[in-house]
């Protein structure tokens, strides 16, 4: 599979799905996580290319209107180093860093708190997308996701 970096999966009419997704903070559960496999990508800070894994998380939320809508974390490199952005995204949705052996298939159909916000795409800055800005345990269980 291709991954374009959208921020939203199952993109309808632009306007409607932005809409129908102010920024905000929404309840969400997880539906899909996607692992891909010696992506190439560019080295941080460097024009030297290099493989790596990167998983997406995509999360179901209800908008204003109450249709549901998906919205897909940014592409995380597969990492358990304490800085990665794997690591923080993590440690915020589940309340605490993941110990070792962590299984992210345990977090499928689980609940989260997103803050959304709306973001210019880096290939077409003309065209606005719904973006993750942060993940937090669901607010209406008061538990965190098993870890």
């Amino acid at each position: 599979m291709k991954f374009d970096n959208r921020a939203a999966a199952d993109l309808p009419a632009q306007n409607d799905y932005t809409a129908d997704l102010p920024p905000g903070v929404f309840d969400s559960v997880c539906v899909d996580i996607v692992e891909q496999k010696n992506v190439q990508r560019r080295k941080w800070k460097s024009a030297e290319m290099e493989l790596v894994d990167l998983i997406t998380f995509t999360f179901e939320v209800a908008g204003k209107s109450g249709t549901k809508r998906r919205v897909r974390s940014k592409p995380m490199l597969i990492s358990t180093f304490e800085k990665s952005a794997l690591y923080a995204f993590l440690t915020s949705w589940c309340g605490q860093p993941p110990e070792p052996g962590f299984d992210t298939d345990s977090l499928m159909a689980c609940r989260a708190r997103l803050t959304l916000d709306h973001a210019s795409g880096m290939a077409d800055p003309g065209r606005i997308y719904v973006r993750i800005v942060s993940i937090a345990p669901a607010a209406d269980t008061g538990k965190a996701p098993a870890s």
